[in-house]
């Protein structure tokens, strides 16, 4: 989660962050009210629900060595339980119906083969899913419907995204992480 790693978050009074740094059972009520919806939820899958399998104990990581022998993940019933039930929330809250611009960007850190040496991994290639809800595709641009692009894309061209979207100033991003995202071709495939 890069987000606490940024100077205005970290430096922040612990005030700041009780109000800003909320834990996920609190999505729903949030939602509830467009005007005081966070314009902004980074949401984060936890070792159960990542779809990467639990690494932290011995018997975890032996349990997910014995899964890769299979054609499926430690955890991916429990990781499309996580994201149904927080993709519903969302999208059956009155802020996403509200007629503000609103997207869900799903996508994962790492592909399959994430204890990999680098050796046959095909270049970490992971999906990212983008739902645009109705607003954000008649007022806001963004294409509707299933499309694939062919563009290089990696984490760093969706923060730079983020940033840009984030941004007061059109054009210039909010603040950037490193250089990485800085540089970063945002995602412009997305919108016509």
């Amino acid at each position: 989660m890069p987000f606490p790693r940024l100077t205005y978050v970290y430096n922040s009074s612990p005030t700041y962050l009780a109000d800003h740094l909320l834990p996920l059972t609190q999505l729903g009520a949030d939602l509830q009210n467009p005007l005081t919806a966070p314009r902004f939820a980074w949401i984060c899958g936890s070792e159960e629900t990542n779809m990467e399998g639990p690494v932290s104990s011995p018997l975890d990581i032996a349990n997910w060595l014995g899964s890769q022998l299979t054609n499926h993940q430690y955890n991916i019933a429990a990781g499309d339980q996580y994201l149904q039930q927080n993709v519903s929330t969302i999208m059956n809250s009155p802020t996403w119906n509200s007629g503000s611009k609103d997207v869900i960007i799903i996508t994962f850190d790492e592909d399959y083969n994430n204890l990999s040496t680098g050796n046959g991994n095909q270049g970490n290639h992971i999906p990212m899913v983008v739902i645009p809800n109705q607003a954000a595709v008649t007022s806001g641009g963004m294409l509707s419907g299933h499309f694939v692009t062919n563009s290089y894309y990696n984490h760093y061209s969706l923060m730079s995204t983020i940033e840009y979207a984030l941004s007061p100033t059109t054009g210039t991003p909010l603040v950037t992480l490193t250089n990485n995202d800085l540089y970063a071709t945002p995602m412009n495939d997305f919108w016509s």
